[in-house]
């Protein structure tokens, strides 16, 4: 997953949590993403624990519970001794990193 796509679900979050994203249309164009790509990433966010429903009343995606979106990394630390000073490691892909995300309960 690309830096992109982890700034779009923090942007869906960020919607998600002000019931701000009106229909699927209009979430997948403040988006700027078609909307089998909206589908696909609300999918992402389910099956990461997001709790999201959708409110035909109102229509607009929103969580059932408060929650956050919770970004993590985590390094080989066999390979860090080999990283040399001023090298930026996640940009130039220097050592293994293995990226994790999901939900937190507040």
């Amino acid at each position: 997953m690309s830096l992109i796509d982890f700034e779009r679900l923090e942007r869906m979050h960020d919607l998600i949590c002000r019931r701000a994203t009106g229909t699927p249309d209009t979430f997948s164009e403040k988006l700027g993403i078609s909307k089998s790509m909206l589908m696909v990433n609300l999918a992402q966010l389910k099956e990461r624990g997001g709790p999201i429903r959708y409110d035909l009343l109102s229509q607009t995606y929103y969580y059932t519970r408060p929650c956050r979106l919770v970004f993590g990394y985590e390094i080989d630390k066999d390979v860090m001794g080999q990283v040399k000073g001023g090298e930026n490691i996640f940009e130039k892909r220097l050592i293994p990193i293995s990226l994790e995300w999901g939900f937190a309960g507040l």
